[in-house]
């Protein structure tokens, strides 16, 4: 498991799977090799994830009883009002229970990072993890363009599966070492833009 987010570090930085694991991990796989890596941007990450998908996630880490209960209660069907000079106005019910700026919630997104970086790809197909910072590496002899394709599709799929969802349009294709290809890779249907630089955890 490369790069995956560490579940007891708010921002995922920690020495062994942070920032700078990361961006190393990655320069290592490219290095002097051609590549294909493609850079995923994950729309609202953490606010759009599935409630299930996290609870199944718990179950399978062995949470049951109260503790699963009580974070099941976390995760759904909450509830907040507003308090203004005085007045108290009635709850309302967020539209979407998750909270994003709890204590808890870069773990519980952490698990579902988890699960994508442990999808079945093929030999020389990597993904890497930081927090909500998707890097998909492809290296090795064969046909990299059909295997970053057959990547792609597997981590669309557990994506929807999970309550994610791939911006294309944020997303960037590099071609490292090697031609361009005249193709577009695609996600859910739309082409990603190639591009010959790119920003990846502020390097």
């Amino acid at each position: 498991m490369l790069g995956q987010t560490a579940p007891n570090s708010p921002r995922g930085d920690s020495p062994s799977t942070g920032t700078a694991f990361s961006i190393t991990t990655l320069l290592a796989r490219t290095n002097n090799r051609p590549t294909i890596a493609v850079f995923l941007d994950l729309e609202k990450a953490f606010a759009l994830a599935s409630p299930h998908a996290i609870i199944a996630a718990l179950v399978m880490k062995g949470i049951r009883g109260r503790r699963h209960a009580w974070l099941q209660d976390y995760l759904q069907h909450r509830r907040a009002r507003v308090s203004f000079q005085g007045h108290r106005f009635s709850y309302r019910g967020f539209e979407n229970g998750k909270p994003k700026d709890g204590i808890l919630s870069p773990f519980l997104f952490s698990l579902l990072m988890e699960e994508l970086v442990e999808l079945p790809f093929r030999e020389g197909t990597d993904l890497l993890s930081n927090a909500d910072d998707l890097a998909l590496v492809v290296t090795g002899r064969g046909n990299k363009l059909t295997r970053a394709q057959e990547a792609l599709d597997l981590i669309s799929d557990k994506c929807e599966e999970l309550g994610l969802k791939i911006s294309a349009d944020n997303s960037r294709a590099m071609a490292i070492k090697d031609t361009t290809p005249a193709c577009q890779l695609r996600v859910q249907g739309v082409g990603l833009a190639w591009t010959d630089s790119y920003k990846y955890l502020g390097v």
